[in-house]
Parts: structure tokens; C-alpha cells; sequence
């Protein structure tokens, strides 16, 4: 049976980053769960007109001194900021994620470029796999990423109502997304693609969307990697092996290990020194 490789070496760092982004969200949220309980003791116990008399030892206070009421009221904003732009910025990481991939498929492989104007970068990236033979389908992967394309351009662009690409996209696939995404391990949280809305969010649902996201990024690398040629992978990490240790130069067998290891860590395929060094011959 011919072998695949079932992820690439640029999704660890996205994967990585998507993570932070869940944690840094997370704390947002727990920054936040007790504030104006805290601050409203604050202003009791020190008879605080404004933040920077509430707390005296806090140099920031000053920038935001305002009234408890207003404090807490800018608490709340706050919160529901730092959550949404966690959303955000997840968002761009798998978007960048697929220009990345789109990039690197494009070295292995000739493709033809798109017909139909500016594409967004899942688009472009979709295009470009069409054109491998590829064992698995990821429609709704591919759906999933431009509909968070489409609440990114929603929050960048400040928009208070939703422009009709985006209209229009949902009334065509959210449903389908929401049955996809019901068999997945994602906690969805009651997250519902067809009524989510991002200028009334509520934070359960934010940090469902960055594990759907997280989720579409593995799904999205593994067919990306079965996109690649194998041999003309494990060419390209020989190369890089004999660049970085020239002294490895007609030791074949320390090279083969090598790669062996590459392979596995970076591209999540085992193989054996044997089925290196054929695939290798045949370029």
C-alpha cells in the first residue's frame, strides 16, 4: 500500500500559537470573573472617588479613572474584547496557516492558479489540493474556514451588520456545518454556525470556535500533507541534512537514520531505512 505523509512541519508552530491563543482567552476570562466585586471593595474600603485614589498602588490607574460604575462597565467591555480578538487572531493563524501550505504544495507540485479574482487564502489553498489526488475529502473543513474568514473580515472592518458574502454564505452552509461539526470531538458548547453572532458573543461559544478552528487546522495539514510527493519530501530533507552536517558525507547509513527521524517527527510517517533509501532511488 502506498504511503502518505499525514502532517507538515509548518503546522506545529499555528498549532502552537492557536493554543496560546485558547489559554491567553481563557485568563481573560478569569481576570475578569471577579473584577467588579474586587473593585467595587476597593472604592468601599478606601472611600475612592475614581480608580487611581481605589487603588493608589496600581501606576495604570490613572489612565483608566473613572467612577466604579464606569469601571466595572469598561471591566465588562473589556472582557468581552479580549475574547472576541482571541476569536480574531485565531482566526488569522489558520488563515495564515494556509497561505503557508498553499506555498509549500505549490513547490512540489505544478498547479494552475484560480480563475475567479481574489480568492481568500483557504480558497486558494483549496484550489491548489483539488488538483492532488487526495484520499480524503475536507468540503466542510474548507467551508468552516471561510466562514470564520468571513466573522474575521466582520470584527476587522468594525461592521455592526453583516455584509451579504457573508449573508449568503451562511444561509447556504451553516446548517450543513453545524450537522458536520455535531460528530466531531470538539466541544462545541451549543455553538450553532447559523445564529452565532460576534458583536453579542457569549464566551462558551468563543472558546468552542477556537476548538473548531484548532481542529481544522490538523484536518486541513493532514490533507495538505498527503498533497506532498514523498520522494521528492524525502530528497529535500536528505539535501538539508547533508547541508547542515557535510560531515555525514558517504556515511549512508547515519544519513538514512536521519531522515528516518526527520520523517517521523516532522511529517508523522514512519518508515523503515529500507523504504528510504527505494524512494530515494527513484528520483
Amino acid at each position: 500500500m502506498e504511503k502518505h505523509l499525514s502532517k507538515t512541519p509548518i503546522a506545529a508552530r499555528f498549532r502552537t500559537a492557536l493554543d496560546i491563543a485558547n489559554d491567553v482567552t481563557c485568563f481573560q476570562l478569569f481576570i475578569h470573573e471577579r473584577f467588579g466585586e474586587t473593585a467595587t471593595q476597593a472604592f468601599e474600603r478606601t472611600q475612592a472617588r475614581i480608580a487611581s485614589e481605589a487603588f493608589p498602588e496600581n501606576e495604570h490607574a490613572e489612565r483608566v479613572d473613572l467612577a466604579l460604575n464606569p469601571l466595572i462597565e469598561l471591566g465588562l467591555q473589556s472582557a468581552d474584547w479580549g475574547v472576541v480578538h482571541g476569536l480574531m487572531i485565531s482566526i488569522e493563524h489558520v488563515l495564515s496557516y494556509c497561505d503557508e501550505a498553499r506555498a509549500l504544495v505549490s513547490k512540489y507540485r505544478t498547479t494552475q492558479p484560480a480563475k475567479d479574482g481574489e480568492l481568500g487564502p483557504e480558497e486558494n489553498l483549496r484550489h491548489v489540493m483539488e488538483q492532488c489526488d487526495l484520499r480524503k475529502k475536507i468540503d466542510h473543513t474548507f467551508k468552516t474556514a471561510t466562514y470564520f474568514r468571513h466573522i474575521r473580515n466582520h470584527i476587522a472592518h468594525a461592521r455592526t451588520t453583516p455584509v451579504s458574502t457573508k449573508t449568503n454564505f451562511n444561509r447556504q452552509n451553516a446548517n450543513d456545518l453545524n450537522y458536520y461539526w455535531s460528530g466531531k470531538p470538539a466541544k462545541l458548547n451549543n455553538f450553532d454556525f447559523a445564529s452565532f453572532d460576534v458583536s453579542r458573543p457569549l464566551f462558551p461559544e468563543i472558546l468552542a470556535a477556537i476548538s473548531v478552528l484548532r481542529i481544522t487546522l490538523m484536518e486541513l495539514d493532514e490533507c495538505v500533507a498527503q498533497c506532498l510527493p514523498l520522494a521528492a519530501v524525502l530528497m529535500d530533507v536528505r539535501e538539508d541534512i547533508m547541508k547542515n552536517a557535510p560531515h555525514l558525507m558517504g556515511s549512508s547509513g547515519k544519513v538514512l537514520k536521519k531522515i528516518k527521524g526527520t520523517i517521523e517527527m516532522e511529517f508523522g510517517l514512519k518508515m523503515r531505512s529500507k523504504e528510504i533509501s527505494e524512494h530515494l532511488n527513484q528520483l
